[in-house]
């Protein structure tokens, strides 16, 4: 038997229940409610059980840290609505929170009326946008989630910052017990540079 790493040796080993239970405790710890510590730990969890390491219970540690997270924080509500369509008020509040909440108002509407559109402002750090989109296709519907990012990456060729990460996803029933979701994730995070994705490395300014 191979002797583990000493990175290995040093990770911290937990059941899903225990992880549930450590996140869940932490985001009461910071001040929210327990349904809204139960859903922020659920949507660390799924990303954790989907192989997103990055975005596992360590993601949690970004809400605190984050300077939004310092400002007053109010409830995600819908400010204007026609029957399909909504817009909502993200309150401050961390997106993983308030955008599986602009999730089941754009389930709500696109089952009463076939489609929905649902917009949402003033919130950040939406995590992994795949996971509303699963949500939404778990319930017999097409979902297309776009999400507005300061520029972090250079697009196909390019020699400048121009794209966000994580801006897209959707999601899709093909059949029962069968979805198909997806996400358009920027990996390659060039700062400052341009990336030749399909190489997988960088250019300089110049291009």
């Amino acid at each position: 038997m191979s002797a583990r790493s000493p990175e290995a040796a040093d990770r911290v080993r937990l059941t899903v229940d225990e992880g549930q239970a450590l996140g869940e405790a932490a985001m009461r710890g910071i001040g929210f409610d327990e349904e809204d510590a139960r859903i922020l730990t659920d949507h660390v969890m799924d990303a954790a059980l989907a192989g997103y390491e990055y975005s596992g219970l360590p993601k949690l540690l970004n809400i605190v840290d984050a300077k939004d997270f310092q400002r007053p924080r109010r409830r995600p509500k819908v400010v204007k609505e026609t029957g399909p369509t909504a817009l909502m008020d993200g309150g401050n509040t961390v997106g993983m929170l308030s955008i599986h909440y602009a999730a089941e108002e754009a389930i709500r509407r696109a089952e009463a009326h076939g489609l929905a559109i649902v917009c949402l402002y003033d919130s950040w750090m939406s995590g992994r946008s795949a996971h509303f989109c699963e949500r939404i296709a778990r319930r017999g519907l097409v979902a297309i989630h776009t999400v507005s990012a300061q520029p972090m990456v250079a697009p196909f060729g390019g020699a400048a910052r121009a794209l966000g990460l994580d801006q897209a996803a959707h999601g899709l029933t093909l059949e029962v017990g069968r979805l198909l979701v997806g996400e358009q994730d920027q990996v390659d995070r060039a700062r400052g540079r341009g990336v030749d994705q399909a190489a997988g490395q960088g250019q300089q300014d110049a291009g």
